[in-house]
């Protein structure tokens, strides 16, 4: 991203206006997809599995995020042959943590609004 704003503020004659808007919004539209398919294919299934087994808690949520980020993130990697990049692989899992961290405090808020 911060490549991406400085191309925009460079004059350097080859690099147009909206090459260095496009490389700063490449890792919103390649990691937004892979959140949300996350979210919905795993993260509804661990929802209702932790649920039916009783261990519903903050802590089994994110630890949950974070398998499943690290999970989904090695696989999109094995897939486009990128090899194992550990960095990537911990980037998955923190997104995976933030996303069940706050899945778990809506729900907690919904609950306590019933």
């Amino acid at each position: 991203m911060p490549l991406g704003i400085a191309l925009y503020f460079d004059d350097v004659p080859p690099v147009h206006w909206w090459s260095g808007l496009y490389v700063a919004s490449l890792p919103f539209l390649i990691s937004f997809p892979l959140v949300v398919a996350g979210a919905m294919l795993i993260g509804l299934p661990a929802d209702i599995l932790l649920r039916r087994c009783g261990l519903e808690s903050s802590v089994a949520y994110v630890l949950t995020g974070v398998i499943a980020g690290v999970a989904l993130t090695s696989a999109v990697l094995f897939v486009i042959a990128a090899g194992p990049w550990v960095w990537m692989c911990s980037l998955g899992g923190f997104s995976g943590a933030m996303t069940a961290w706050a899945w778990s405090r809506s729900i907690k808020e919904s609950r306590r609004a019933k």
